[in-house]
């Protein structure tokens, strides 16, 4: 069952109590200021009264004793009275809330619920600064990062494999360009109170996000994504809140990896053309939750290490000149018409220098922007 403000008198699912006045009010009306809570006297007017009613007491003790048998008696007949109307009328009892948790939660939301509900703020923010909604994506990375770190009581864009977003994004069937966002909120005694954490939390990703130069705010309002892979994970004291947004702009016909001699890509880009692809490695290996808060792990993530370039065949009676520490490779097959792409090329060259490890391919755009279509990881082994 819902409540309502009793200041603006707007519905609501969670509402605060008072613990001054016993007022229900919504989150915006809740502090004592805004809705002029006896609890603004100043602390002197209060010493004064709660004196002043001290000495009567005294003053009046030898006859509040005499009051004391009669008064019992009272309030005897009236519990036995009460107790046997509530054996009636089961429903008229109230609870008070404990003060330690101020929100009250008649009804848990779905985790259905509490996605749409993080969408729903996610585009408002987008919104506000000009840009087009995001589509929930149907790729879960992130509820499954949010899980695991939920789950192993750790917090950072690795997991306990040594993968990073776009690594995870690839092994759940993810074949755009992936970004990831992630935050969390914990508290000390009492419940925590998730749609409210998860307000919160995106509130601090926007608007309060110097101390990561902004990088959160800067992806959820990037121009180029078109979805959105949201993970929330809570207990009873903690949320964490994962966003993996995503450049989803490719129709795929061939999408073929699994032989490093001759990969295959074939598709058509909606909008954009192929312009660049661009080859990064990373050596991952498994971290412990100890190695995993490290300073190392709790910032950003990077792409990995820039390794190779795959070209476009060179015209007839030409040739590529590589600088040493570049290696360079010339696709075999490099055909476009229009948005539409085919594009066959050898990965021995990269794999035969750094060994095994895990190669991710980069298909940037030709726009201005120049931003990713793919983030496609493969892992080579011995």
């Amino acid at each position: 069952m819902s409540r309502y403000c009793n200041i603006c008198g707007e519905t609501q699912h969670y509402v605060v109590m008072c613990e001054h006045c016993y007022s229900f009010l919504c989150y915006h009306h809740y502090p004592p200021e805004k809705h002029n809570c006896k609890h603004t006297r100043t602390k002197n007017t209060y010493q004064k009264a709660h004196y002043k009613k001290t000495r009567y007491y005294r003053k009046k003790k030898s006859n509040a004793k005499l009051l004391l048998i009669p008064l019992f008696l009272v309030m005897l007949i009236a519990t036995y009275m009460l107790v046997d109307s509530n054996s009636v009328k089961t429903n008229s009892t109230f609870t008070l809330p404990e003060i330690n948790i101020p929100f009250i939660t008649q009804e848990e939301p779905t985790q259905e619920e509490l996605i749409q509900y993080a969408l729903d703020l996610i585009n408002k923010d987008r919104n506000i600064h000009g840009q087009q909604n995001v589509t929930l994506s149907s790729v879960n990375s992130a509820q499954l990062h949010a899980e695991d770190m939920l789950k192993n009581s750790y917090y950072s864009h690795w997991d306990l494999n040594g993968y990073k977003a776009y690594m995870r994004y690839t092994l759940v069937g993810g074949k755009g360009a992936v970004a990831e966002n992630i935050a969390y909120r914990y508290t000390i005694g009492g419940k925590i109170n998730v749609e409210e954490s998860i307000e919160k939390l995106q509130w601090e990703m926007m608007y309060n996000d110097g101390h990561a130069n902004w990088g959160h705010r800067d992806n959820i309002l990037d121009p180029m994504h078109n979805k959105v892979s949201i993970g929330i994970a809570y207990n009873k004291t903690h949320v964490y809140f994962v966003q993996n947004f995503e450049n989803d702009y490719i129709t795929w016909n061939t999408l073929n990896t699994n032989n490093i001699h001759q990969i295959t890509l074939s598709g058509t880009a909606s909008k954009y053309t192929i312009q660049d692809i661009m080859i990064f490695y990373d050596k991952a290996t498994p971290l412990t939750t100890n190695q995993i808060s490290q300073q190392q792990y709790q910032g950003s993530y990077s792409l990995g290490t820039f390794i190779a370039s795959v070209v476009q065949p060179a015209p007839a009676g030409t040739y590529y000149i590589w600088n040493n520490n570049q290696i360079g490779i010339e696709a075999d097959t490099w055909i476009q018409n229009g948005n539409s792409f085919q594009i066959t090329f050898s990965l021995s060259q990269a794999v035969n220098r750094y060994g095994t490890g895990i190669y991710t391919i980069y298909l940037s755009t030709g726009s201005s922007t120049a931003e990713s279509l793919t983030t496609h990881s493969i892992w080579v082994t011995d």
